[in-house]
């Protein structure tokens, strides 16, 4: 066995006391007279071994895994990205023949989808986990070196401590005892956990349409002289018998009063009129090209030219003219409606065989309709218990003159309502979304698909609302002058067909109404061009074939560009921290062997042994700690590397 060499130390003082060789009660024979303690001799062991290993092959590949980890988060984050970006741009569809990707798989298939992107996420993070693990276990050593003063015991106790948790961190960084690159490591991970709930979430799937081959379809069409053949004055204000007006009435009281949708619906705004397809089942997707109705309507009260007028007991239901203008138009109005003295009020809608350009004694051929209100002023005997007040509306009096001389005449003030649907013929392209939602795309093509004549369409417009006072609906309860609910509601607003339940109408008190503002006239008007148009322009008169295609759904990837955008800017955030942390200064980490190394010559085991042996076994932590104070450690170099002083 070779022979071990021995050399003498001195102790410390706390040395004397604990020797065993020289006590107060003994002196061993052939003491030393100074406390020397014979310890293992450094100077003649063998020489200290190579440090430098021989690099073979398994160190190789842990370089290249070094160099590969280094690279996983700048190229994930720009495929990844580049994807998402791409999906948002463009159309990508999803095909598979290792699964079913049709729209009935959606929900399976966006599960996937997502569960994927985490996937893909989490081992593009994983260097930046690396990162922060390596900056954590870093921080011990730079934190007492990085100071001339060190870092306060306390605080370089918890960070040595793997159960350091987030708000300690920030503590620990708001009282600056910690280095600029734990702070980095915070921010990094708070910059991970944001974009692995966020990246993830912006990559998706979802169902789009594609076209199939070109066809035609047959849709509803107003050809010339289908709905008034205005080359025949013997039937140019009669419309054809295919054509059911009180049906037509029906449906906006359906529409607009029970809340019952017939038929297509346009989904992007009520002034659209769009033929609808024939055999086009509402569950099918499609897009095709046809002419729609575009209306710009405008309703408004007419101001008569007259200052009066005057209806001879005679001539009572002989036509008599009014006139005024309205939008550009002068318009004749014959007063034969049937006014009498038992009435309190009439509302009637004036046939468009009564509506003349007063100029040229011509037609109207814009699709104006007009709704005459006559309030009796004196002279009536009814017991109505409803009255209409129009203040603010521009109205003429007329007079009829009672048969029997001896009786008051009988004054009525009479007021015009002017609805003007403004239409426009254009082409557009209309896409059905497989549930008889239609929208209307706001490109106009110049070539005309034909199918709606814009004279016929506008006497259509004109004669379409002719029968919504006896078919639009039941009429209002306790005020049967007001005919049906749905003329009352577009002349007076929504809570006319409710008058029996008012408490003054239950009272047996004559409850006064007035007109709906004029905003709310011209867009109850609009919703009920566009019930009633909807029987007609469904092929009741003629069809015509345009083309289309039928639409193939398909699942696509999609991408939420907020989200895409976010995900950017952490991934760049990331890729910079850890470009810049790369170049770090090289700090122990905080191992067996680094914390040995840093304990020779050092102070710390004995101060801290002596704090414990005081304290006893079982003593916390924390209150061991609390003994020393402020105390600070300090990293000093040293040959071997960095040593700990307690100071």
């Amino acid at each position: 066995m070779a022979e071990r060499a021995y050399e003498l130390q001195t102790l410390p003082e706390h040395g004397r006391a604990l020797s065993p060789i020289r006590s107060k009660e003994y002196d061993a024979p052939d003491t030393p007279s100074k406390d020397q303690l014979l310890v293992p001799s450094r100077r003649n062991q063998s020489p200290t071994p190579d440090l430098e290993p021989a690099r073979g092959s398994s160190s190789r590949l842990y370089d290249a895994f070094v160099i590969l980890r280094g690279l996983l988060l700048p190229l994930v984050a720009i495929a990844y990205l580049a994807f998402c970006y791409t999906v948002h741009s463009k159309t990508v569809p999803l095909k598979s023949t290792l699964f079913d990707t049709s729209p009935n798989n959606l929900a399976t298939i966006k599960s996937g989808v997502t569960s994927i992107s985490i996937i893909i996420i989490t081992l593009g993070l994983f260097p930046i986990h690396t990162l922060v693990a390596d900056l954590r276990s870093e921080e011990f050593f730079r934190a007492v070196s990085g100071k001339v003063t060190g870092a306060p015991l306390y605080s370089i106790n918890g960070i040595s401590s793997p159960s350091f948790g987030l708000i300690e961190s920030f503590l620990v960084m708001f009282r600056r005892h910690s280095s600029s690159y734990f702070a980095t490591a915070l921010l990094a991970t708070f910059f991970s956990f944001i974009l692995a709930t966020l990246a993830p979430a912006a990559l998706s799937v979802s169902t789009a349409y594609f076209d199939s081959e070109l066809t035609a379809f047959a849709v509803g069409a107003i050809h010339r002289d289908d709905f008034l053949n205005t080359t025949n004055a013997a039937f140019m204000f009669d419309p054809p018998s295919k054509v059911d007006l009180p049906k037509a009435s029906t449906l906006a009281w359906v529409e607009n009063i029970l809340g019952v949708p017939y038929g297509f619906q346009v989904s992007n705004g009520p002034n659209y009129l769009v033929p609808s397809p024939v055999n086009l089942p509402p569950g099918v997707p499609a897009r095709w090209l046809t002419d729609v109705a575009v209306l710009n309507p405008k309703c408004e009260w007419g101001s008569p030219h007259q200052d009066s007028l005057t209806i001879d007991p005679i001539s009572n239901w002989t036509v008599l003219g009014v006139s005024f203008t309205s939008q550009n138009f002068t318009l004749d109005f014959p007063l034969g409606i049937g006014l009498s003295p038992n009435e309190q009020f009439t509302l009637k809608y004036s046939p468009y065989s009564n509506l003349f350009n007063i100029t040229d004694k011509d037609a109207i051929l814009s699709g104006t309709s007009v709704w005459v209100v006559a309030l009796c002023r004196s002279g009536c005997e009814s017991l109505s218990r409803v009255n209409i007040n129009v203040p603010g509306i521009p109205t003429i009096p007329v007079t009829q003159h009672n048969r029997n001389a001896s009786l008051p005449d009988t004054v009525f003030d009479m007021a015009f309502l002017i609805c003007n649907p403004n239409t426009d013929i254009e082409t557009r392209e209309v896409r059905n979304d497989g549930r008889g939602i239609l929208t209307v795309f706001d490109t106009n093509y110049p070539i005309r698909q034909g199918n709606l004549h814009p004279i016929q369409t506008n006497l259509m417009l004109s004669n379409v609302l002719s029968q919504l006072s006896d078919s639009g609906g039941p009429s209002v309860p306790g005020a049967y002058q007001l005919q049906s609910e749905a003329e009352a509601r577009l002349i007076f607003g929504d809570n006319v067909p409710n008058l029996d339940s008012l408490p003054e109408f239950a009272s047996g008190s004559v409850l006064t109404i007035s007109p709906a503002p004029i905003e709310n006239i011209t867009e109850a008007y609009t919703r009920m061009l566009r019930s009633t148009s909807k029987l007609i322009l469904s092929g009741v008169l003629s069809t015509a074939y345009v083309p289309g295609r039928l639409n193939n759904p398909q699942l696509i990837f999609t991408s939420s560009l907020p989200q895409v955008i976010i995900s950017t800017i952490l991934f760049v955030a990331l890729c910079a921290m850890a470009a810049v942390s790369h170049f770090r200064k090289e700090i122990p980490k905080f191992t067996l062997f680094s914390v040995a190394a840093s304990l020779d010559g050092s102070n710390v085991p004995q101060v801290m042994g002596q704090i414990r042996g005081d304290a006893g076994p079982k003593a916390r932590e924390p209150d061991m700690v609390a003994t020393l104070g402020g105390r600070s450690v300090v990293g000093y170099e040293g040959d071997g590397g960095v040593v700990l002083h307690l100071q």
